[in-house]
């Protein structure tokens, strides 16, 4: 999150789709620190997302051979319970990102990764279980944020998001 956020500051990218929070525990404190820490950013726009993700493994790998997992520390509530009843005996190691543990799975250091299927393509690596999730019929918000600017018509609802958390009063919604 914070390679994305950098990015918007310092022009190399418009905007950053980042998580604020996800339906099962709520805040993402890594987005919200990033936020507050880094230069001011605005609000552009909120979608919600169903999130899913796949257990991602080195080719041949097959589920009783999985030891270690890792995701972003986010991932872990959401997916606690298929974990529970799949892979009660493995040991959770949290990664910088999803797709970061899907790296690390692809150099060995981890048997599993929980990321988006799309990323077992990029990383060399096999879905082994699709569509994981604790969560039946809920959806995450991630918002879109840029660099503050001149109000458009468009863009009324705008907010700066860091100043708020600054200010310790909680976000308003996005549209």
């Amino acid at each position: 999150m914070q390679s994305a956020l950098d990015a918007v500051r310092v022009g190399e990218a418009e905007a950053a789709f980042v998580p604020i929070e996800n339906s099962v525990e709520g805040g993402i404190t890594t987005t919200l620190d990033e936020l507050v820490a880094g230069e001011p950013l605005t609000i552009h726009r909120e979608v919600l997302l169903s999130i899913t993700f796949a257990l991602l493994v080195r080719p041949g790998t097959a589920l009783s051979d999985i030891k270690t997992v890792s995701a972003h520390p986010a991932a872990q509530p959401q997916v606690r319970n298929w974990l529970r009843a799949n892979l009660p005996e493995a040991h959770w190691e949290s990664a910088a990102s999803n797709a970061d543990a899907a790296r690390l799975v692809q150099e060995g250091r981890y048997d599993a990764a929980f990321a988006g299927e799309f990323a077992a393509a990029r990383y060399g690596l096999t879905a082994l279980e699709t569509g994981i999730h604790d969560a039946e019929k809920r959806a995450d918000p991630v918002r879109a944020g840029g660099t503050p600017g001149p109000a458009r018509r468009a863009d009324r609802r705008r907010q700066d998001l860091g100043g708020a958390v600054a200010a310790g009063r909680p976000p308003r919604r996005a549209a």
